[in-house]
């Protein structure tokens, strides 16, 4: 492995090389023909040689080597015709690997590091039953218990002292538990379930010092397996096995035991990834069109669950619903110079097999779609508006798509072929444009660099209808066609509109310092036009065929309108502007109890409130404010802003 740095001050990954051999043998014996004996045994060496070059922490850089006897003894009663009942016995090392065994970055090696050892018990029964429900099905059944005992287990713990890592030995770690199977089968259905339960799983670090959850730093923390798991599967196949339909269910339940949570160390790298139970359902399917070409598919996660999953290393959700299909087939000329491959050797030649295309037929398709999309952006008066795109659109859209065709041919005796079809396809052929964010707001730089928006819009093909005629020439069992008529393309355009976040800041004049969602509006529109191609269409016998295409459509113009966008981010904002001086002259306050108040005279600012552009319009209000009487007051003012008049006096 080689290292990240050579005399560097900073010490490689890992950089060492280990070389293992290994010597087996197994023995069965049956002294009669109700009982089976097993034995193995096994020899193992390694010898390994750290060779980094690197400055190392608290740690020589040194060689090891180490071998292990391993062995196995097992039997198989069989008392009754289907039933077995077994048991074995296992001792199996495991020597530590190169990286276990190496001092890396974060890594410090240990010398005393050795193999861990399992003792591992199993029994069981199995039992197998034929004709259960009929002359042609078949049972079985199978239980096993067993319980692993791993001495020397190779754990992993934080130094504190060096802040780092390092491999080491505790005394053992323990697994137990039960495994259960069914399976039955009757003509082309089968039915497979299974489950796993365990009850017990330790950890020693010390013998007696014991605890039922995995150890801090170790990275056995996510290998905790789930108390109960179980799966189910069924499947049938139709006529004559050419055809395959199943299903599978898994479900996966708690976690058996918790986890130590580090004091310190590297936590984000060995926290333990908690997940919830789930059952995830899956389908496939199979179909045998020809000797020569075989169709796999499957879909999983059908109900698009979201989950993480079991022993998983990370918060990273599982898949969602997965398509996936699959061709088999066979080229050349078939076994015995037969036509039964899919590209036979002379598949243009005429003077083989014909096939005559007369008829109806129906088909499905997939492939992969290119699509693009131009126009400009104005207000509802038809003035350009998207300053930073130059008010245009130029999108382009990529992805597979999938459909269904219909049609019906009729060969002439010249072999000419004509036809009509109708199809529809669809798939997510989308694209989005943006609209930055302008305006001399001192916000604005900074939401700029952070790819704050304006506005953004998706512009979507969500499916294309064609009716199309087809004029071809058939040459043996190949047909060569062109095609051409009429098409219908359903586009959505789907647009968000941002804005700032509130702010108090008058300075900041109504643009904050990040902005959100605020609505979105979607406008469909049906696009028509002309479509056009050209393909060729393989015969595959058994009334089945293949063919590839190529078509071009173009759709006539479409408006598409929001009637709520608006321009900007900006929110409505007041603020104060000197327009003058009021003198205000003395006045005398009776206050009816033979005393007065007499105010000097003073002079009296007067200012306008002004209400932030609405954007939606393009046009700016103004307003200005009377000045309210408030005597004795030294300047009052007055404000318009979102939320109505507001009056203030200052003493």
């Amino acid at each position: 492995m080689d290292g990240w740095v050579t005399g560097g001050a900073i010490p490689p990954g890992r950089e060492g090389s280990r070389r293992e051999v290994s010597l087996f043998g197994q023995l069965s014996y049956e002294p009669v023909s109700w009982l089976r004996l097993d034995g193995g045994l096994r020899y193992q060496s390694y010898d390994l040689d750290d060779k980094q070059t690197g400055t190392t922490y608290h740690t020589e850089i040194f060689s090891r080597s180490e071998d292990a006897v391993s062995f196995s003894l097992g039997g198989a009663l069989m008392p009754l015709d289907g039933l077995q009942i077994f048991g074995s016995y296992k001792q199996a090392a495991r020597l530590p690997s190169l990286m276990e065994a190496t001092t890396g970055f974060f890594m410090i090696a240990n010398p005393d590091l050795h193999k861990e050892e399992a003792r591992n018990w199993e029994a069981g029964v199995n039992y197998l039953h034929n004709g259960l429900l009929g002359s042609d099905d078949q049972l079985g059944l199978k239980l096993t218990g067993f319980d692993n005992d791993i001495n020397g287990y190779i754990s992993r713990r934080y130094i504190s002292q060096y802040f780092a890592m390092q491999m080491f030995n505790i005394d053992r770690a323990k697994f137990r538990g039960l495994e259960g199977s069914l399976s039955y089968s009757k003509g082309g259905f089968k039915l497979d379930a299974g489950a796993t339960y365990y009850d017990h799983v330790e950890f020693c670090r010390t013998a007696g010092n014991c605890v039922e959850s995995s150890l801090a730093s170790d990275y056995g923390t996510n290998y905790i397996p789930p108390r109960w798991a179980a799966n189910l599967s069924v499947s049938q196949t139709f006529f004559d096995d050419r055809a395959m339909l199943g299903a599978r269910a898994t479900y996966m339940g708690k976690r058996i035991v918790g986890a130590e949570v580090p004091h310190s160390g590297y936590m984000p790298l060995i926290t333990a990834v908690t997940w919830q139970p789930y059952v995830v359902v899956d389908m496939t399917g199979s179909f045998r069109v020809s000797d020569g070409l075989s169709i796999d598919w499957s879909v999983d996660n059908i109900t698009d669950r979201y989950y993480n999953e079991a022993m998983s290393l990370a918060y990273v959700p599982a898949p969602g619903r997965t398509f996936r299909i699959g061709f088999t087939g066979t080229f050349g000329s078939g076994e015995g110079g037969t036509a039964h491959a899919m590209w036979p050797a002379k598949w243009f030649a005429s003077d083989g097999e014909t096939t005559d295309w007369t008829g109806p037929y129906v088909g499905g398709s997939i492939g992969y779609g290119v699509g693009k999309t131009r126009g400009g952006v104005t207000d509802l008066a038809g003035t350009p508006t998207d300053l930073v795109n130059n008010s245009r659109i130029d999108q382009t859209m990529r992805n597979f798509i999938g459909g269904l065709h219909a049609g019906y041919n009729y060969q002439l005796p010249s072999n000419v072929v004509l036809g009509i079809e109708a199809d529809i396809s669809s798939g997510d052929l989308a694209s989005t444009s943006s609209v930055g964010l302008t305006g001399d707001q001192q916000n604005i730089p900074y939401l700029q660099s952070n790819g704050a928006l304006e506005s953004d819009t998706e512009y979507k093909w969500d499916r294309m209808l064609t009716l199309r005629g087809r004029l071809g020439y058939a040459v043996g069992q190949t047909l060569f066609y062109g095609t051409a008529g009429l098409a219908w393309l359903t586009e959505t355009q789907t647009r968000n509109q941002y804005r700032s976040w509130p702010t108090n800041n008058e300075e900041q004049m109504g643009v904050g310092q990040a902005v959100e969602h605020l609505f979105f509006e979607k406008d469909r529109q049906q696009r028509a036009g002309a479509v056009f191609g050209t393909g060729m269409e393989r015969s595959l016998g058994r009334n089945w065929s293949m063919r590839v295409d190529y078509g071009y459509a173009r759709f006539d113009r479409k408006d598409f309108t929001f009637k709520d966008a608006r321009a900007g981010i900006v929110l409505d904002h007041g603020y104060y502007e000197v327009v003058g001086y009021q003198q205000v002259p003395a006045q005398i306050i009776d206050f009816g109890d033979g005393t007065f108040s007499k105010s000097l005279p003073m002079r009296r600012r007067s200012t306008n409130g002004a209400k932030s552009p609405d954007r939606r319009t393009s046009s700016t209000a103004d307003a200005t404010t009377p000045m309210p009487i408030c005597t004795p007051c030294v300047w009052a003012s007055a404000i318009v802003s979102e939320h109505g008049t507001r009056r203030t006096c200052y003493d």
